[in-house]
């Protein structure tokens, strides 16, 4: 009863509310909100929760006057707070670091934000069981993570950020060996691919692992200790799926004992949503772009880039692959390594967006059929005489850099040039510029990125 004598005796002296007052209570309301935000992406979230239900034992104890139980939770509180945040140093770091971050919309003047939300579905886990079903059979290791509750935030910032429609084509490109993105763990949230390239933490408790079992399956075991994500392995050696779940790890697990495990969860799988500003992306994108074609030129691999502008390219296109992942340099450099199922396709970008994989049909001139071009500077071409995309060509041969945009002579805009001038070019003719409505419908002028997801991860427009 004291307690709540002391919380009269407080909230009366406040009374009446000023100004002042109330300004107090709403800065104090928003801190303490936008720290449970924050903390929800880290590990420490589990423990923030339990702290709450320690503070309502607390109060109830007071209530009854429970001493022994209140002289306990005070001493742990006294000695608990120092704890946690010798124990929690790297995450409050993290926390402080992401609210330097924050943009207040009072200050913000890019362009108008998108939204891209998806969920899981059966089509999702259908295509994760058959994307692991063909990893299997090739013996190509792999390790995808699938979220549920436990945000993987401290995790995913070590990869490379997809949100990436997933595919069987997709996954087997990540995971080809050699590639950017083959050494690590793919990590789903919300359906999507939302990261990869991610490194796990491995078992805590080393000494009862199997000592057969390689990296992969230890860093499985260790994710699923650390928190409640479904983690499912392949290993490269017999080519078993396993899944490792609570930190225990079931072996050599079949397609439908999989796809039987995932339907029973995937409502507790987390949802996922994202906003970004258009024009801040594109400019991203656009050093991604001129970053992954200077390492291509240097390595001498073959790139056929291909940047809609307001012209959609579908009737082009065959044999198409939705993507619809952010771009970047290890994203690009994976999808063209020689290789893959995917490094012969061109990469369709669309609205700062690497949109699709596809081949592209196009008609080529016929002057042009018997010039000593590759497969990939004769579609560049005929591509830019029928559309209005800008287009990107590296040779595999010389690793000459070359632009389509625009083409009436049947030749390149630009050939030969420097990062420098494909920037300032991608730049000049991209940013500040319309594009394909991202929220259009799926008539004229071409389907809209979040159309197409909701689509996709809905069911209607199945993977091949």
């Amino acid at each position: 009863m004291d307690l709540l004598h002391e919380l009269k005796t407080s909230f009366l002296t406040i009374l009446p509310l000023t100004f002042v007052d109330v300004l107090d209570i709403g800065v104090l309301w928003f801190v303490i909100y936008g720290l449970c935000v924050l903390m929800r992406e880290t590990r420490a979230w589990g423990l923030f929760k339990g702290m709450a239900v320690l503070l309502g034992v607390y109060f109830i104890a007071h209530l009854f006057t429970m001493k022994a139980v209140i002289f306990v939770l005070e001493k742990a509180f006294n000695v608990g707070i120092l704890a946690l945040i010798i124990l929690f140093q790297p995450e409050l770091r993290r926390t402080l670091e992401t609210m330097g971050r924050i943009r207040l919309p009072v200050l913000t003047t890019e362009g108008t934000e998108q939204t891209m939300s998806a969920h899981w579905t059966e089509q999702n886990i259908y295509t994760v069981c058959d994307a692991c079903e063909r990893l299997s059979s090739t013996e190509t290791g792999a390790l995808i993570v699938i979220e549920r509750r436990t945000r993987l935030l401290e995790h995913i910032e070590n990869g490379t950020i997809l949100n990436a429609v997933p595919s069987e084509k997709l996954f087997e490109t990540i995971f080809y060996d050699g590639t950017p993105l083959h050494d690590g763990a793919v990590i789903m949230r919300g359906g999507l691919i939302h990261a990869a390239a991610c490194f796990l933490p491995t078992a805590e408790d080393e000494k009862s692992v199997n000592k057969a079992l390689g990296a992969r399956h230890r860093a499985a075991i260790g994710m699923s200790e650390n928190s409640d994500a479904f983690v499912i392995v392949i290993s490269e050696e017999t080519g078993r799926i396993s899944v490792a779940e609570r930190g225990k790890l079931n072996e050599n697990v079949s397609k439908e004992r999989l796809r039987t495990a995932l339907m029973q969860r995937h409502t507790s799988f987390s949802a996922f949503l994202d906003t970004y500003s258009v024009n801040e992306q594109m400019s991203a994108s656009i050093n991604a772009i001129c970053d992954a074609c200077i390492n291509f030129s240097l390595n001498m691999i073959g790139a056929l880039i291909v940047i809609e502008r307001q012209t959609t390219l579908e009737r082009f296109l065959t044999d198409a692959t939705l993507i619809d992942a952010e771009v970047s340099k290890e994203v690009l450099g994976t999808f063209f390594y020689k290789g893959t199922v995917l490094y012969r396709h061109a990469a369709i970008i669309r609205g700062s967006r690497l949109h699709l994989a596809a081949n592209i049909n196009v008609p080529i001139p016929e002057s042009l059929k018997n010039k000593s071009l590759g497969y990939r500077h004769r579609t560049a071409i005929g591509l830019s005489m029928n559309t209005d995309a800008i287009i990107i060509v590296v040779s595999s041969e010389t690793g000459t850099i070359s632009l389509a945009d625009c083409v009436k002579d049947e030749d390149f805009t630009k050939r030969g040039i420097s990062r420098s001038e494909l920037c300032d070019y991608l730049e000049k003719n991209l940013l500040n510029t319309p594009f394909i409505n991202m929220d259009s419908s799926d008539e004229e002028p071409g389907p809209g990125l979040r159309t197409r997801i909701s689509d996709l991860i809905g069911g209607r427009n199945k993977q091949q």
